[in-house]
């Protein structure tokens, strides 16, 4: 892991030497070979990370591929929201795809749903551990993230109410006043 993180440091070295140096081409030639060095640094964590080691080493690798500017899967944070008949996790980050697998210890996890941006997972479940407890999420690369889910996580859905419906009111009625025609006396002159 140390190796990894010399990697991350030497790259980020070399970044700021580049971008020191006087423009034109000598200064173009170190960018490209520094961005082809780079590559080959990402394809070889990124073999390690698939070779699914242990999770703190996946965990690692992920974040220092993110330093190097890969699109790694974050997490900012995580949501459970119970109600009488399901429980749904919700994860909040980055990177995030349908193709991704949640792992909750000692949980099976169904597919995953995330919202475009790919910002937002959700998976449903039918129990979960008690907090405190770890969710992961890996790709389908190896690439691994991971977060505390606590107690104050949970929430409680809200019941949703179904409206009743209001009865219409009827219009009552008004009587007709039924006009009789009085007879006008006729003067005969």
């Amino acid at each position: 892991l140390t190796a990894v993180q010399v990697v991350v440091q030497h790259d980020a070295d070399a970044a700021t030497a580049v971008q020191a140096a006087a423009p034109g081409q000598s200064r173009d030639h170190l960018a490209q070979r520094l961005a082809a060095l780079r590559q080959s640094e990402i394809q070889k964590l990124g073999r390690c990370a698939s070779l699914r080691a242990s999770p703190t080493i996946q965990i690692q690798v992920t974040r220092q591929l993110g330093l190097l500017g890969v699109a790694v899967p974050t997490i900012t944070q995580v949501s459970v929201i119970t109600s009488d008949t399901t429980i749904v996790v919700q994860v909040q980050g980055a990177h995030l795809s349908a193709h991704d697998v949640v792992i909750i210890p000692g949980i099976q996890t169904g597919a995953v749903t995330v919202n475009d941006t790919g910002t937002q997972l959700t998976v449903s479940v039918d129990a979960l551990p008690t907090a405190p407890w770890t969710l992961s999420i890996m790709t389908t690369d190896g690439l691994l993230a991971s977060a505390a889910v606590q107690s104050q996580d949970y929430h409680v859905a809200q019941p949703t109410s179904t409206p009743t419906a209001t009865p219409t009111p009827r219009a009552t009625p008004t009587p007709t006043k039924h006009v009789h025609p009085t007879a006008t006396p006729v003067s005969h002159r």
